[in-house]
């Protein structure tokens, strides 16, 4: 995702723009149709080193340093269709965003960058596979930890464990800036209840699950109201 952001700003500079807004357009625009997505850079390759059959594949996105290396492909292209879909919907949002802003209206950005899918709607539903069940939500002191981390006693697919990885430390951003925002004096506080709120309907709460065997585990990092570190913690068994 970061190399395709760069190659949006690009763009937007050589069309003489430093618009923010239309490089985060266009890079939704870029991923929200991969089977056209051509990226490469001949920065540290010549152009005659990527071979044909690469240069001609789609979605392509060309490693900067490694012209036979493209970085979507076998399951990484299936979890790029996945962001297309999610792409295409964040589009709309801004569309809706900007007619608002046109009119005078009053907009609310939370509605944009609210994440994507909705828990009912990630991989282990959508595959038909079983429903998560005794969830347990907890926060924590967060020890160091700087980025997500995910533990598992069972099989899970790694796409599928980005996904819902992804969607837990993006929800837990937008709630922890809608805390911040609105001047709430216990941030943790309004994480678990936020999460609990968002698994709730497709979940059964159950305080065995502090006994279960726990099959996943995420731990989210995020920081608090005083700005001390912590962890959401999700564990559900599958």
């Amino acid at each position: 995702m970061e190399y395709i952001a760069i190659r949006a700003t690009e763009l937007e500079q050589c069309d003489g723009r430093e618009n923010t807004l239309a490089a985060f357009r266009r890079f939704l625009a870029i991923v929200s149709n991969p089977e056209k997505m051509d990226i490469y850079w001949t920065d540290y390759y010549e152009d005659t080193d990527i071979k044909s059959t690469m240069k001609n594949s789609r979605p392509l996105l060309l490693d900067p340093t490694n012209p036979y290396n493209n970085i979507i492909r076998r399951k990484n292209k299936s979890f790029m269709m996945e962001m297309a879909k999610f792409a295409r919907v964040s589009m709309d949002r801004l569309g809706k965003v900007e007619y608002r802003a046109r009119l005078g209206e009053p907009v609310d950005l939370r509605r944009l960058f609210k994440p994507q899918p909705e828990w009912a709607e990630l991989p282990f539903i959508l595959e038909g596979r079983s429903k998560p069940k005794n969830v347990y939500v907890s926060v924590r002191d967060g020890g160091g930890l700087t980025m997500p981390k995910t533990v598992t006693k069972k099989s899970m697919d790694e796409s599928d464990r980005e996904i819902i990885e992804n969607f837990l430390f993006s929800f837990c951003e937008v709630s922890v800036a809608d805390a911040k925002m609105t001047g709430c004096q216990d941030v943790s506080d309004k994480v678990l209840i936020d999460v609990r709120r968002m698994i709730t309907p497709d979940t059964t709460w159950s305080l065995w699950s502090l006994f279960s065997k726990n099959d996943v585990n995420f731990e989210i990092p995020f920081t608090d109201e005083n700005d001390t570190s912590k962890i959401l913690c999700v564990r559900f068994d599958m």
